[in-house]
């Protein structure tokens, strides 16, 4: 501000009447913003905006502005762009309460607890007499009993919640926080009294209908679901998720006219816009078949002829039923057609997804690049082309492509999810899982997003987070099988038996086969971890003598007897198994099962050999026969067998493993890695694959600079792993790319946790040297040495007898 002072006077002689156009930039804000008020007041909502655009760009700090510009975003329903605005304020004034409290309740709907913590607690050292206030503070509380497992303090908080909800029945925050109580409790009938009380005042609150609907569902009012289910798609008529859920009830009840008929109400194949027909060709085609489906759209062709889009799902509809040469060159036929449009760049990658089904990978990536020619940002082609990328370890080029196609589609869900995978294949994953929860939230927590943001949380052991997130997609869609087996999983692994104990109530009650397996399995693990293995067998018995097993609890049953030493009770079972069906080739594969445990491994050879003549395209059963003649300690009948097996499926993965690892270990390194790269080009996304191929080409080809950055860029997901097997593999690509400081937070601990492999042992020695670290370079070597045994003729232990000797001469030889 000094320097254009000081310009603007050295301009006064001579410029004096330009004196008027010199207002300050703070000052001209304070105009437009003085506009703003006027306009918005007078009911010129737009142009107002406009003003105070102009005000923050001449003053970023006009906090009346930027406060008036927040609250017409939130008027408009913008709400995470008014949450962005509101956050500005706080941040730039944070004495003030106001912008805390507006800031915390945002945060507080879309359950941003961190936001809602830090800036809550500010709101109320600030203001702790503000009602507002008061439900944040009540709605932090609560949270923090629940995860610390308070019941009495929950209750407590519960209490106060309950006397602000008959003051403050529009308040969002409350009804969710009974409704949560209540539902631990156990008691739905008041949960649903709640969520009734909350949609009176608040008859838009969209999460009080779908909590309405999963209270109403775990009470078993299935009848009245119909009427909410209506009252929600009345009231959000554009929102297709609520339609589908619908359309899902009537299938749930058998009620196939019903849901047709709900889908022609919405769906016509003259509206603009063809998703919803689109949902009833499909829909028509998986309750009545492909004819139906044809017809439907043959005669929404006659309504709308030569349309497009009609023509292509005409095509798709062909190909998915079987019709595959028809399918494709109905479309081939149609990118023949002229003014096509925008239409032709989807035709075309409709036409590249058929090409990638029947394995012409060459003919979908030229469309996609003819797509990408013309439209660079078009996003179904971008996510071809950035899959391709990943697969092909060019990561940081995926991401590149994939960031300038959500600037321009940034609610696309299946983008987010795709860098969350090139981020993961950089070994960024914190910002891969971060990635994986927008886009879950981004979906309306879709069963697919969510259940992979879920896994991710699982994996680092985030048991809260993944419950909250597969909760969420539960009440957005109730009863979706793939959730709850997830979320059963999740209480497994925090011994939450009751919680685990409702999720296999609700699948029994939805009593179709998924639903009834999977609660079955659950029910199982439960019994095993609470009451042991004999409980566990005791089910399993209890479902075969009532007929309500079948080959899988008959799997099961055999398999935990024969784990416990049981094999008399394994073979009873068994025999009677064979009265009913003899011959059957499961029941011959536990038979081996047992012969093998009873140690009659020619026995078990036979069933397997016999087997292979009728399936010899069963990989499971040329491993199986591996591992007997295994038993039978006949190296050389293990690789013949491995042989055969290959030459009838050359590209069966376990067999492949086997290959290599036996290759491996003959010392034939450059076979060894043949194979990994054959099981990494039929599937890169194999940590382990990728592991064990950068593992051989750092090894045994770091002289060679191509091979190590081919192995880096394969192990650059591998950063930031605890498994010691990778950070081997990671540390010592590390090391021969010159970051010391890198390789030795890995080597070390691989070289404490894997302290029986030599080839760990020497690269940490081989660090150590050129860190200039010569004792412990010598007790690494000498271990190394000790562990790999005098004649091991490996390169590496040839080179670290050579670094002993200089070391014991004192030659301080540098590692490379």
């Amino acid at each position: 501000m000094k320097a254009r002072h000081k310009a603007r006077l050295l301009l006064v002689a001579s410029a004096v009447v330009f004196l008027a156009a010199c207002d300050s930039a703070e000052e001209r804000a304070e105009k437009h913003f003085q506009n703003a008020v006027g306009l918005i007041e007078g009911g010129d909502v737009t142009r107002g905006m406009i003003e105070l655009r102009n005000a923050l760009q001449l003053d970023d700090a006009h906090r009346d502005a930027r406060w008036l510009f927040a609250e017409q975003l939130l008027a408009q329903g913008r709400t995470q762009e008014a949450f962005g605005q509101f956050l500005n304020v706080a941040e730039r004034f944070p004495e003030e309460a106001e912008p805390r409290i507006i800031v915390a309740e945002l945060a507080l709907d879309s359950r941003q607890w961190e936001l809602v913590e830090r800036h809550g607690a500010r709101a109320v050292e600030l203001s702790p007499n503000d009602q507002r206030v008061v439900i944040i503070d009540a709605s932090l509380k609560f949270r923090d009993a629940v995860r610390s497992g308070d019941a009495q303090a929950r209750r407590d908080v519960v209490l106060l919640v309950e006397e602000l909800f008959e003051k403050f029945p529009e308040n969002s925050a409350l009804p969710a926080i009974l409704i949560e109580h209540y539902a631990i409790e156990s008691d739905y009938e008041s949960a649903l009294e709640i969520a009734n009380r909350g949609l009176e005042a608040q008859p838009q609150n969209v999460e009080l209908h779908l909590a309405r609907l999963n209270i109403t569902e775990t009470l078993g009012e299935i009848d009245a679901l119909e009427g909410y289910l209506v009252e929600l798609n009345e009231r959000f008529p554009d929102e297709r998720d609520y339609q589908q859920m619908m359309i899902r009830y009537f299938g749930l009840r058998g009620e196939v006219e019903k849901a047709e008929a709900f889908l022609r109400e919405i769906a016509s194949p003259l509206d603009d816009d063809l998703t919803e027909y689109t949902s009833l060709v499909v829909f028509l085609r998986d309750t009545q078949g492909n004819d139906a489906a044809l017809a439907e759209l043959d005669a929404g062709l006659q309504a709308r002829p030569d349309d497009p889009t009609l023509s292509a799902l005409r095509a798709t509809l062909l190909f998915d039923s079987g019709e595959r040469e028809k399918g494709i060159a109905d479309l081939e036929q149609l990118l023949q057609s002229e003014d096509l449009g925008s239409e032709a760049l989807r035709i075309k990658i409709s036409l590249a997804r058929m090409l990638l089904a029947t394995e012409n990978e060459v003919g979908a990536r030229k469309l996609v690049e003819e797509v990408l020619a013309e439209d660079a940002l078009q996003t179904e082609a971008v996510k071809l082309q950035a899959n391709w990328m990943i697969l092909d370890d060019r990561s940081t080029d995926a991401i590149n492509i994939l960031r300038r196609a959500l600037d321009s589609e940034p609610e696309d869900a299946e983008l987010m999810t795709l860098m969350a995978q090139a981020h993961a294949r950089n070994g960024d994953a914190d910002i891969s899982r971060d990635l994986l929860s927008l886009a879950a939230e981004t979906s309306g927590f879709a069963p697919e997003e969510s259940i992979r943001y879920g896994r991710a949380l699982i994996a680092v052991e985030e048991y809260t987070t993944a419950e909250t997130t597969l909760i969420y997609s539960l009440r957005a869609r109730p009863d979706t099988p793939s959730v709850l087996a997830v979320l059963a999983e999740v209480y497994l692994l925090t011994k939450d038996w009751p919680r685990a104990e409702q999720v296999e109530e609700t699948l029994r009650r939805l009593d179709t086969r998924e639903t009834l397996e999977i609660a079955d399995s659950l029910r199982i693990e439960l019994l095993r971890q609470r009451q042991g293995t004999e409980e566990a067998l005791s089910f399993l018995e209890d479902q075969l003598e009532t007929g309500r097993g079948d080959n899988r609890a008959l799997s099961a049953l055999i398999g935990g007897y024969i784990q416990s030493g049981d094999l008399d009770s394994a073979r009873n079972t068994l025999n009677a198994a064979f009265a009913e069906n003899p011959g059957d080739p499961q029941l011959k594969l536990l038979e081996s099962s047992l012969l093998l445990a009873d140690g009659d491994l020619d026995g078990a050879e036979e069933i397997y050999r016999a087997l292979l003549a009728d399936y010899p395209n069963n990989e499971q059963l040329w491993i199986g026969l591996m591992r007997v003649v295994a038993a039978q300690q006949d190296p050389q009948e293990v690789a013949r067998v491995l042989d055969q097996g290959l030459e009838q499926l050359p590209d069966a993965p376990n067999l492949l493993w086997a290959k290599a690892s036996q290759l491996e270990r003959a010392l034939d390194i450059d076979g060894a890695i043949e194979v990994y790269e054959k099981l990494y080009d039929l599937g890169s996304n194999s940590v382990v694959a990728a592991n064990n191929l950068a593992s051989l080409l750092a090894t045994y080809r770091a002289d060679d600079p191509e091979s190590v950055e081919r192995a880096y860029a394969i192990a650059r997901r591998l950063r930031g792993t605890e498994n010691p097997a990778f950070q081997d593999t990671y540390g010592w690509i590390a090391y021969l790319r010159g970051d010391y400081e890198e390789a030795v937070t890995y080597l070390e601990p691989a070289a404490q946790a894997l302290a029986s492999d030599p080839v760990v042992q020497y690269h940490l020695g081989m660090l150590y040297l050129s860190l200039e670290q010569r004792d412990q370079a010598f007790a690494q070597f000498e271990r190394a040495l000790e562990l790999a045994g005098a004649d091991d003729p490996r390169e590496q232990f040839v080179v670290a007898r050579e670094k002993l000797v200089e070391l014991e001469n004192g030659a301080g030889a540098q590692a490379q």
